[in-house]
């Protein structure tokens, strides 16, 4: 969206009620939450708040817009919430606004909970304001309940999936690390709150506080994910879910009424699958680019016939031009790996990939061959840490493609994911002028004994599903900032350049 629209953009949407599948909830006592903050934490524990007390939520994200709301906040024709960080996105408006002493403020009973932080304006008493650098511990005091969830700081795609049954409970999210997660925990208990870790977290507070505190943590946001689904739909069976990939936030994508399910970029988990069927919700939703998660949006239509609705844009008075919507990046995982070297071992009887992760998460990974023929076989699953770099074996007798010591070409898939339950990126790349190598006896071995081991069983995996990869591959598949994605090294592709110039020489010398 052009800067010059998004104040036109904004009045009309304060303006006018969205009736798009229950994206927008608008509270008919016309009160908006508006945030000016750069942490997404903030952000995603202030919609869940606003959510759960059926206020229109919206976030600052450029000075036009914080100068818009400035504005509005002189009007008196709505009620209004403003919370500021002390790392906001437009700088000064928290200055400009005066406070009515407290002796002369009547506060309400969610504002009490939160004494001495809130204040309502001198110039518009129908603005209550807070400044303060632990927003989201603001919100949590003021929530309906006394439940409360704990997530890890920094764990972007868990806050996203917690804070809708956040919404749906009247509860608030906490965010903690390792260090003072279990006496978060503690005093949350101490306080009579029901208390709920989620994720990662886990881990740093069942050791003190055990039994007392309920806890999601099976190893992957995914699995993790489902659970919450299925929470969800035990206390507050849904008609539609929010389809996201947990790295982008959209103002109205966190409500009481619906809740967030995360897929991959290529592919949903078959949990998630099976909760949509034992669910029976009616349809879905999904905002317009949302990390590129096409490809799981489409697994999802043909598994399960679920329709599925795209929020495009909003348009705004006097501009018949659609608008993108607006959003928030969120902290996850990024993976990318290298690949730094492919050859084969005669002796191994199949291809070595060496991969190395140069991002900043845990890549998990797994390659398929291909060869010209139609023959086609695949590695195990393979975990590389940050830094890390490690060999990938395609068992796979190839030597009838073997002419002068290369293999003129090889097709690889290689599956990548940040997560070992789902796909988040399928690349297909071409290898040409192959190094066939004689591997020594032990390696050779080895490599016999991974193949048993690693290789066998996703063999007819891959075999089941390499047309539909293809397919989804050609249709689907569009790099996008922030994807899981491959980097091939360039001094592997000097290297191929000059095995193909050597082998012509060769081929030339021999007619």
């Amino acid at each position: 969206m052009k800067n010059n629209y998004f104040p036109i953009f904004l009045a009309v949407a304060a303006l006018l009620s969205i009736s798009f599948a229950g994206v927008s909830d608008f509270s008919s006592k016309n009160t908006y939450v508006v945030l000016n903050s750069q942490n997404y934490e903030d952000i995603v524990s202030g919609a869940a708040w606003a959510a759960q007390n059926g206020h229109i939520f919206a976030f600052i994200a450029n000075n036009e817009q914080g100068a818009f709301w400035s504005e509005k906040f002189s009007s008196k024709g709505a009620n209004y919430y403003y919370f500021e960080s002390y790392s906001p996105v437009y700088f000064g408006m928290g200055e400009k606004l005066k406070p009515i002493t407290s002796a002369d403020t009547q506060f309400m009973l969610d504002e009490k909970l939160a004494a001495g932080k809130l204040h309502r304006s001198f110039e518009n008493p129908n603005l209550i304001y807070a400044k303060d650098g632990n927003l989201p511990e603001i919100f949590a005091q003021m929530s309906k309940t006394s439940f409360a969830i704990i997530v890890a700081k920094g764990a972007g795609q868990d806050a996203i999936s917690a804070a809708s049954y956040a919404a749906a409970k009247g509860g608030g999210i906490y965010f903690a690390d390792s260090g003072d997660a279990a006496e978060l925990a503690q005093s949350l208990i101490d306080g009579g709150a029901d208390v709920l870790a989620y994720g990662k977290i886990c881990g740093s507070i069942a050791a003190s506080a055990g039994s007392r505190v309920n806890c999601i943590n099976r190893g992957s946001i995914y699995l993790d994910n489902s659970r919450m689904l299925q929470l969800y739909s035990e206390e507050f069976p849904p008609s539609q879910a929010l389809f996201a990939s947990g790295k982008v936030f959209e103002g109205s994508m966190i409500s009481s009424k619906y809740p967030v399910a995360l897929v991959g970029r290529t592919e949903a988990s078959p949990e998630l699958l099976g909760w949509i069927a034992s669910s029976k919700i009616k349809n879905g939703l999904v905002f317009e680019g949302d990390s590129n998660i096409n490809g799981a949006i489409a697994t999802i239509k043909q598994e399960s016939r679920l329709p599925v609705f795209v929020k495009l844009s909003e348009g705004s008075l006097g501009n018949s031009n659609l608008q993108p919507v607006n959003m928030m990046q969120i902290p996850y995982s990024d993976v990318i790996v290298e690949i730094t070297s492919v050859k084969y071992l005669e002796d191994g009887i199949g291809f070595e990939m060496l991969v190395k992760n140069v991002g900043n998460w845990e890549a998990h990974v797994r390659a398929a061959a291909l060869l010209e023929g139609g023959e086609s076989a695949s590695s195990g699953l393979i975990q590389i840490l940050p830094g890390e770099s490690r060999a990938i074996f395609v068992p796979i007798d190839a030597s009838s493609y073997s002419s002068g010591g290369i293999i003129e070409m090889a097709s690889f898939y290689v599956y990548l994911g940040s997560d070992p339950h789902v796909i988040e990126s399928i690349d297909i790349i071409n290898f040409s002028d192959i190094s066939v190598q004689k591997a020594p006896y032990s390696g050779a071995q080895e490599m016999r004994k991974y193949a048993k081991e690693q290789g066998s069983n996703a063999l007819s995996l891959v075999v089941a599903l390499l047309l539909l990869v293809v397919v989804v591959y050609l249709i689907m598949h569009i790099n996008s900032p922030g994807a899981s994605r491959i980097v091939l090294d360039t001094r592997e592709i000097e290297r191929a350049a000059a095995r193909r110039k050597k082998g012509r020489k060769k081929r030339r010398g021999r007619k």
